[in-house]
């Protein structure tokens, strides 16, 4: 009895293929190359390059079994498909002859074993940045029946292994991706998570391996430490850790707490106290801190200990820019905001802010010094405005922000700031509107005097003529994204205000501009990421503002912002940065404080 379990497919004759050749033909429903080298040496293998599809039946030979892919130079070993210049192996099959006749063993694929060695081909391609072999891969994950979701938890789980000094912007656009994504079916979630994977493919440009080597390599991590059985307390050793930059006990104490057992309820108020008791990098820490808990409730707790610690790594070493010399005016303050803290918490209600209010708040944020925006916010929680109210007036205000925005900054290359910095007020204002109903404490009224320095202190990124808001009535959802990818700004705001003041569907135009963005309107990961991170909350803050007659503001900065040409490569600005460091001994110059 034959004991070979092999499924030997008949292909044709030996007779047929002269050595020397090679021949292309369908077999099991597969296309496959098989190569006659000398007398009796046969090869079978895919005929389809695994780089972009090209024939290998066509390919050149550099001794018995070495083949190249005349396109693109691809070359792999025959004997057994691994590839030796490029970046994916070949599939091979075994072959043989029997009365003359060749047959292959066109071997059934182990489902589990191949989404396995794909995800291992994956984790190689983001760790050396073969950004092709990526995509190529997350196509191939998703033909093989791999959820998107189960995508997005990979690539944020790679940005939390491998960058070195914690989460980069892979974390919330991650976040954002999943709310993307039920737009897409099958194969075509692509679309969303080819940004994703870029954004976390970035970390060798985004944040330098310690080591220099161009490959990274995983995130040292402390040893987990026992929190103890109250997790308040636990709260505050973790709280006390962080104030001092004791990063590793910190994060040991993060995963103590997620090893016993704890939490969402239990860790996310930890992160929030952090995230309140600074103001972080452009608002960065509250932004990240809002979306990370969401999406560890879609992904699975199993991620916990992974994205939580490295999320927590930014938190504690991100900038405190209360404590920066130029932010003395807002430091001065704080001893004052922070003695009222508990008393506006316990008067909050459900009262509204009144036109006057609005008005008196908004003029302080956009016109005035530090201390009139901040006594002016004082002002309206000292008359029992309550603050989902006040948040309100904040994002309205941080979109007039960027509709004022002078993109003669962004085309100056002797300035830091640019678009992205101004757009964060925007993000960061939604995420202040997050915290207020997420994070139930006195110290999250801080937040709302955080984002109101940062929308006063932008005003020196204001044009000295700010536009006005011209209504393109009539337009249409074409036109809108005609000039949005033109790079019209001010027809681009235009037929916005006209497209939504003639009740133009919402839905349809944040659609048209997400696909816009993904067809490659920017080029750099970190500008797209801001663009969509820009937009959904432009949407979330449409959406909080109700029937506010100004409720359209938002849209119409991200709109103005996406519409902007960008300076992405930056390498002239980095060069004045070196040459007024270098030579001048002058820090960089920066027009905000």
């Amino acid at each position: 009895m034959s004991t070979d379990t092999r499924n030997w497919l008949h292909a044709f004759p030996l007779a047929e293929l002269a050595p020397g050749s090679s021949r292309a033909f369908k077999l099991g429903g597969r296309q496959i190359a098989i190569f006659h080298r000398s007398e009796g040496t046969l090869y079978a293998s895919d005929n389809r390059c695994p780089h972009e599809g090209y024939p290998l039946a066509r390919g050149r030979f550099f001794g018995e079994s070495v083949l190249m892919c005349i396109w693109h130079s691809f070359a792999f070993n025959l004997e057994d498909g691994r590839c030796l210049a490029g970046d994916e192996d070949l599939a091979v099959y075994p072959v043989r002859v029997v009365d003359g006749e060749i047959e292959v063993d066109v071997v059934k694929t182990d489902l589990a074993a191949s989404i396995r060695q794909r995800f291992e081909s994956l984790n190689e391609g983001l760790r050396v940045g073969s950004m092709g072999q990526v995509v190529r891969d997350v196509v191939r994950l998703l033909e093989a029946g791999v959820s998107a979701e189960q995508l997005v938890g990979f690539a944020v789980s790679f940005d939390s292994r491998y960058a070195p000094y914690g989460s980069t912007h892979a974390l919330p656009l991650a976040a954002d991706t999943l709310r993307m994504l039920p737009r897409y079916s099958d194969v075509q979630a692509i679309r969303p998570l080819a940004q994703l994977f870029d954004m976390a493919g970035e970390l060798l440009s985004s944040q330098a391996a310690p080591t220099g080597d161009s490959a990274r390599k995983l995130r040292e991590r402390p040893e987990a430490i026992d929190p103890g059985d109250e997790p308040v307390a636990a709260g505050e050793r973790l709280r006390e850790a962080a104030e001092a930059l004791r990063i590793a006990e910190a994060e040991g104490l993060l995963r103590g707490a997620i090893a016993k057992g704890w939490g969402r309820a239990e860790i996310e108020p930890w992160l929030f106290r952090l995230c309140t008791d600074h103001f972080i990098a452009f608002g960065h820490g509250l932004i990240y801190q809002t979306k990370v808990f969401d999406m560890l409730d879609q992904l699975g707790w199993q991620h916990a200990d992974e994205i939580l610690g490295a999320h927590l790594f930014p938190i504690v070493f991100g900038a405190r820019e209360e404590r920066i010399p130029n932010h003395s005016a807002f430091l001065r303050a704080l001893p004052r905001i922070d003695s009222e803290l508990v008393r506006w918490y316990e008067a909050a209600g459900a009262r509204e802010v009144s036109a006057s209010q609005e008005t008196s708040l908004s003029l302080a944020l956009l016109e005035g010094g530090t201390d009139e925006a901040l006594d002016a916010l004082a002002g309206c929680l000292n008359a029992g405005v309550a603050p989902a109210a006040l948040v309100r007036v904040l994002s309205l205000a941080a979109s007039e922000r960027i509709l004022r925005f002078d993109p003669a900054i962004e085309a100056d290359p002797t300035v830091q700031e640019g678009w992205l910095d101004v757009t964060h007020t925007l993000t960061t204002a939604s995420a202040t509107r997050l915290a207020l109903e997420r994070f139930d404490h006195p110290d999250a009224l801080r937040t709302l005097f955080q984002l109101a320095y940062f929308i006063q202190r932008s005003r020196p990124l204001d044009s000295d003529k700010p536009p006005e808001t011209a209504v393109a009535r009539g337009a249409t959802l074409e036109q809108v994204l005609a000039a949005v990818g033109d790079h019209r700004p001010d027809e681009a705001v235009s037929t916005t205000a006209g497209y939504l003041a003639d009740g133009g569907e919402t839905d349809e135009l944040c659609h048209g501009l997400q696909d816009l963005i993904f067809a490659d309107h920017a080029v750099l990961p970190i500008f797209v990421t801001h663009m969509l991170k820009t937009l959904l909350a432009a949407r979330d803050e449409y959406e909080a503002l109700g029937d506010h007659p100004e409720r359209q503001r938002p849209l119409l900065a991200a709109v103005r912002f996406l519409a902007a040409p960008q300076s992405e490569h930056r390498l002239a600005s980095a060069i004045e940065d070196a040459l007024r460091f270098v030579v001048d001994a002058k820090t960089p110059r920066r027009l905000t404080p």
